[in-house]
């Protein structure tokens, strides 16, 4: 492996990816920085990029089941620690040259399955759970249609629900934590709520137009 010091950290986010990264401002600036130092105790004690995302997903697992079950400031914390690894384990594949397509699927798999569940966690946790679902059913239909894709060529002009959408993405889990402290998860949930089904129906239009 590669010896990696924290500038060499820094330095496998640059150029397209971080570009693209800067779409996602509440990344770029928090949430990204925050994982550069993450991401260097794990590469000095051996963590590959692989387990990272393992611990991630659980980390995400373990939080849904605490917004299930009340727990809803607990989960909100591992929320975000999951959302803090997810961007680890991208420095980590980069800055010792082991990006993988394995590395790629079982991170996106991750990242699919917990911005879904969680969702319907906090639909059941706070008894809504029919909004909760409907709003994790949108989730995996907007991305088996692959409409980020689709949008990721366009210009800036015309790819403006494309960064809307991205910036209210990446705001996701510190507002699931502002909602949790603040007991007010069920606007939390409408608010993604409309969102979603936003996204949904722009991705739809467009697929007909097409």
């Amino acid at each position: 492996m590669r010896t990696v010091d924290l500038k060499g950290i820094k330095a496998s986010y640059a150029g397209e990816k971080m570009q693209e990264g800067k779409k996602d401002p509440w990344a770029h600036y928090i949430a990204r920085p925050l994982s550069f130092y993450i991401s260097l105790w794990c590469v000095n004690r051996g963590v590959t990029a692989n387990w990272v995302t393992f611990t991630s997903l659980g980390f995400g697992l373990v939080g849904c089941s605490a917004l299930v079950y009340g727990w809803h400031i607990v989960g909100a914390v591992l929320i975000n620690i999951c959302g803090l690894l997810d961007y680890a384990d991208g420095n980590i594949a980069r800055a010792t040259g082991r990006v993988t397509e394995y590395g790629k699927r079982i991170d996106g798999a991750s990242y699919l399955i917990i911005t879904s569940l969680l969702f319907a966690c906090v639909g059941i946790g706070i008894g809504y759970p029919a909004i909760g679902l409907a709003v994790a059913l949108v989730r995996i239909l907007r991305y088996a249609i692959t409409y980020q894709h689709n949008l990721r060529g366009e210009s800036a002009k015309t790819n403006i629900f494309y960064k809307a959408g991205m910036f209210v993405i990446t705001l996701r889990d510190p507002l699931l934590l502002v909602s949790a402290i603040s007991g007010t998860l069920y606007w939390f949930l409408i608010f993604y709520a409309v969102v979603n089904l936003g996204e949904l129906g722009i991705m739809l239009i467009r697929a007909f137009k097409k």
